[in-house]
C-alpha cells in the first residue's frame, strides 16, 4: 500500500448517473419551449376573448333591433280601411266626356271618400263635365249636368244654355260663380240701337260650361262662341233666348261671397 493513492470520490453527476441512469440520458428541456408554450397559450386566450366579445357585441345590436322593432309597432297607426274611387288620370277640362282612358282608381280612407264618388270606371255616365277636374281629384254625381242636377234646382229655376260670343272669357269661370249677362245689340230695332248693351241677367249661377277656346280642349264644337249653363228664373230664360237672336251675349263675373 505504500506509494498508492486512495481511489478519487465519485463526482455528483457521476452519482446521479448511478442512481438514476434514465434521467441521466433525458435531454434539459431549454427555456424557449417554456416560453413558446406560455405564448401559445396567451394566444388562445386572446381568440377566445376576442371570440367572446364579437359574439356579445353580435347579441346586443339584435337586442337593440328588436326593441326598435318593437317600439315602431308600438307607435305604428293603425290600419285604415280604404274603399275605392275614380279619380281624373289626368287634367280634364270642362265640358269633356271622360274615356275610360281619362279615369283610374284611388283608394282613400273610408271617412276621406267623398259622397256619391264612383267605385269603377263603367260606373260614371258618359255625360260632360260640368267644370275641369285635376288629376287625382274624385268624381262624383255633382261633376255632370244629369237630370238628377236639374232637379236639385228646385221647381222655380230652369238651366238655360248660353252661348256667349268671346269664347275665350269662360277660362274664367268656374261652376257655382255668379255672373251678370250682357247683351250688345247687333240688329236695330224701336229704341235700340246697334252696338248698345244691356243687362239681360244679373246675378245668376253657373251650373255648367261646356265650351271656351283657352286651348285647353273646351272649344264648343260649333267654333262659334262657348257655352255657359245658367240656373235662372223661366222669364229670365226667355229674355236670355231673345236676346241671343238679336245680340252679341258676353259675361262679366261678380265677386264672390
Amino acid at each position: 500500500m505504500t506509494g498508492s493513492s486512495p481511489p478519487a470520490a465519485p463526482s455528483v453527476p457521476d452519482m446521479a448517473a448511478t442512481l438514476h441512469p434514465r434521467r441521466s440520458r433525458l435531454p434539459r428541456r431549454s427555456s424557449r419551449s417554456r416560453s413558446s408554450r406560455r405564448g401559445g397559450a396567451r394566444r388562445s386566450l386572446r381568440s377566445f376573448l376576442t371570440a367572446a366579445r364579437w359574439h356579445q357585441r353580435l347579441l346586443a345590436a339584435g337586442l337593440v333591433a328588436a326593441a326598435t322593432a318593437a317600439g315602431l309597432a308600438a307607435v305604428a297607426p293603425p290600419q285604415v280601411p280604404t274603399v275605392p274611387v275614380v279619380v281624373a288620370a289626368h287634367d280634364l277640362a270642362a265640358g269633356a266626356v271622360p274615356a275610360v282612358d281619362d279615369l283610374r282608381v284611388a283608394r282613400l280612407p273610408a271617412g276621406s271618400a267623398p259622397a256619391h264618388a264612383y267605385a269603377g270606371p263603367t260606373a260614371v255616365p258618359g255625360r260632360e263635365l260640368l267644370a275641369p277636374k285635376r288629376a287625382g281629384t274624385p268624381l262624383t254625381d255633382l261633376d255632370f249636368l244629369d237630370a238628377a242636377s236639374l232637379a236639385r234646382l228646385g221647381n222655380h229655376l230652369v238651366a238655360a244654355p248660353v252661348r256667349i260670343a268671346d269664347a275665350a272669357s269662360l277660362r274664367y269661370v268656374r261652376v257655382g260663380d255668379r255672373i251678370d249677362v250682357l247683351g250688345a245689340a247687333t240688329v236695330p230695332g224701336p229704341g235700340v240701337s246697334v252696338g248698345r248693351a244691356r243687362t239681360v241677367a244679373a246675378g245668376v249661377r253657373v251650373i255648367a260650361v261646356s265650351g271656351s277656346a283657352d286651348g285647353s280642349g273646351l272649344a264648343d264644337a260649333s267654333g262659334d262662341g262657348g257655352l255657359v249653363v245658367l240656373a235662372v228664373a223661366p222669364a229670365t230664360a226667355r229674355a236670355l233666348a231673345g236676346a241671343a237672336v238679336t245680340s252679341e251675349l258676353s259675361l262679366a263675373l261678380r265677386p264672390s261671397r
